[in-house]
């Protein structure tokens, strides 16, 4: 089955404030943390139900050599990316979205 992805309007958000702050600590961290954020989301694209259930039809997954996950909600055939939070980020902020967009 093939999965299209979408995303909600605030991972604008969400990668302009993680953005800024990478590019302060050492410039072309971004560009790393890009790629592999790029890698997250395509792997979910291939296999949506790898990352962690966390609600009903809400997964997250891990962002490879960062301490990001990706939020993600699964209906049929598409997967709408919620956020992207750092793992020390109050839940609450990410357990926001889940009303936010649709649930």
């Amino acid at each position: 089955m093939t999965f299209e992805i979408q995303y909600a309007a605030e991972v604008e958000l969400d990668l302009k404030e993680i953005c800024s702050w990478y590019e302060s600590q050492q410039p072309g961290l971004y560009d790393k943390f890009e790629r592999w954020l790029n890698e997250c989301v395509d792997r979910i694209g291939r296999v949506p139900f790898i990352g962690e259930e966390v609600h009903t039809n809400i997964r997250k997954r891990r962002i490879k050599h960062f301490q990001y996950f990706v939020l993600y909600r699964i209906n049929d055939s598409l997967i709408l990316i919620l956020g992207v939070f750092h793992f020390k980020q109050d839940p609450a902020r990410w357990e926001e979205r889940f009303s936010l967009n649709g649930h």
